[in-house]
């Protein structure tokens, strides 16, 4: 992947002809984190990767560290609110102690 230096990959499997995934590419685009390198992989481009990874459906949206572990995958669309929770369980973003939704 592109940025080999940075810890955590967040990767949105996808295809030129699914309209959820513009769903998808809308919450991802609003991800400014230095920790994280977003990068989408298209079908129609990647394909070699959707299937080494055995993605079947798209969108898929899949967390990885640097091991290339996956930490967390959601398929479909992920709502801020679960991507933002995912960040926090894993460490990448603080707790919030608040309880409020965390704005991505």
């Amino acid at each position: 992947f592109d940025a080999a230096d940075v810890p955590w990959l967040l990767a949105l499997f996808s295809s030129d002809t699914c309209l959820s995934c513009l769903d998808a590419r809308e919450v991802l685009a609003h991800l400014d984190l230095d920790d994280v390198h977003v990068a989408e992989l298209r079908v129609e481009t990647d394909k070699d990767l959707h299937t080494r990874y055995a993605i079947d459906a798209v969108p898929t949206v899949v967390l990885a560290d640097t091991d290339g572990v996956v930490r967390w995958s959601y398929l479909g669309a992920p709502p801020p609110d679960d991507l933002g929770e995912a960040l926090r369980d894993i460490g990448i973003l603080p707790p919030d102690p608040g309880g409020t939704a965390v704005t991505l």
